[in-house]
């Protein structure tokens, strides 16, 4: 017999570039986009306790008809400010809740109709399923119905990041205008002729500043010269730094001078795992 505490866990994922997507269904609508799967992991278990305020998992349980469900969820990065922690935590609940039982493409399928229902996301879910490095979505819509591209990191390249506080996604939609919609197409049209991480890390940045994404995540303030940096972008409230790894002391170090404290990520080393304790 399996033990009685099914687990699962999923990378973090931190877009750059993004244009939402309304389909004919919940499962097809979405958004095409490019973005960073990165670690630590967020990992839900179930088990004797719930102690999560995480909107999505709620929504993934009502979604299942599952009448009684205690899962405990560790989320190592803070919800709110851009790391999709609403959309891993959606997969991981339902994966866990569903392991053994039920279709692992139906657990992304609860994942995704659970981030769109909650407005918490478009297409994080679909970025996650894929879970590698730089994660091009190429096709909206739930995993399975959406379509995602994965390219490794080079080794010599160290991801930063900064929060500067927390934003909902309904707001950042809110803002959203044609010019933000026309850069969008444009970079990703770009970055999708050309999939390789040279070309991610340079449109990101252009498209973060040229959109204000970047000026809206560092709540105005000038960013100083970052040691070794190779590009920066924003999402939300969250600002990612590639840097050269054989700089990254420099890097910390200007960036805790300017009065922050940097998270030191890593690109995801693959998609959401299941395993029973």
């Amino acid at each position: 017999m399996r033990p009685g505490v099914a687990c699962a866990d999923a990378p973090h994922h931190i877009t750059s570039i993004f244009l939402p997507v309304k389909g004919r269904t919940l499962e097809e609508t979405g958004s095409i986009g490019v973005g960073l799967a990165v670690e630590p992991r967020l990992t839900v278990c179930t088990g004797p306790s719930r102690n999560h305020r995480i909107s999505t998992i709620h929504r993934v349980i009502r979604l299942l008809g599952i009448d009684h469900a205690s899962i405990q969820a560790n989320t190592p990065l803070p919800p709110g400010s851009g790391y999709a922690v609403s959309a891993a935590s959606a997969i991981s609940a339902a994966l866990a809740l569903t392991s053994g039982r039920r279709a692992v493409r139906e657990a992304y399928l609860t994942a995704h109709v659970a981030e769109i229902l909650e407005g918490t996301g478009l297409g994080d879910v679909l970025a996650i399923s894929c879970g590698v490095g730089v994660v091009l979505r190429r096709r909206p819509g739930a995993p399975g119905v959406g379509s995602a591209d994965c390219i490794q990191l080079p080794g010599t390249v160290s991801i930063l990041s900064v929060e500067t506080g927390r934003m909902h996604t309904s707001r950042m939609l809110s803002d959203l205008n044609s010019s933000f919609l026309e850069k969008a197409e444009k970079y990703l049209d770009k970055i999708f002729d050309e999939p390789t991480f040279e070309s991610f890390a340079y449109y990101s940045e252009l498209f973060s500043k040229e959109s204000g994404m970047l000026y809206a995540a560092l709540g105005g303030r000038e960013l100083p010269r970052i040691p070794g940096k190779i590009a920066v972008y924003g999402k939300k409230k969250v600002v990612v730094f590639l840097v050269e790894r054989d700089r990254l002391g420099d890097a910390v170090e200007v960036l805790e001078e300017w009065g922050v404290r940097p998270r030191l990520l890593e690109a995801s080393s693959g998609p959401p795992r299941v395993w029973w304790a």
